[in-house]
């Protein structure tokens, strides 16, 4: 099978569909001609015409006409999204200090509970090995040590390798 690459230049032109329109405009278009036949069929009296549906029915079309118009390359619908996005966006920022990864935080052991158990009401656990915990000063005297190169790698596959090298001068 041949394949060719397209350019940017041909990705990004519109197709122009009616005379200088688009398919989003023709589309927002054709959305207000079936809500004005919706608003003319459902709207009391059904099936006639009174002020009040053909007031409905010019503000609806006179809205979406305004939205498919174009102004310097886009849509009014499209600066209308932007101008949304905006406008909804978060505007504070919050830092939280609770992580304890960079901290001197004393923490005390809990007196271990000894409780008489049952055998007949509990089931027999397995134990779980504990994973081994790395000590705050371990760590600070990994970093502050002059003599220890601390070398990361990262891997093909999104890991990373830690050596630790001491150099003996």
């Amino acid at each position: 099978m041949k394949t060719s690459v397209v350019p940017a230049q041909i990705t990004t032109i519109e197709d122009k569909i009616a005379g200088n329109m688009t398919f989003p405009q023709i589309l927002l278009l054709v959305i207000s001609l079936v809500l004005g036949t919706i608003i003319y069929v459902i709207v009391p009296p059904s099936s006639r015409l009174s002020v009040i549906k053909i007031i409905a029915i010019v503000v609806q079309f006179l809205i979406l006409g305004l939205l498919a118009l174009r102004v310097k390359g886009q849509t009014m619908a499209d600066r209308l999204m932007i101008l949304l996005r905006y406008a909804l966006r978060p505007r504070l920022y919050l830092f939280t200090k609770n992580d304890l990864a960079t901290r001197d935080v004393a923490v005390l052991e809990k007196a271990k509970k000894t409780a008489k158990v049952n055998n007949d009401l509990t089931k027999k656990k397995q134990a779980v090995p504990e994973k081994p915990k790395l000590d705050q000063s371990m760590l600070d005297r990994f970093l502050t040590d002059p003599s220890l190169n601390i070398r990361l790698e990262l891997t093909k596959k999104g890991g990373i390798d830690v050596s630790l090298k001491t150099d003996k001068s």
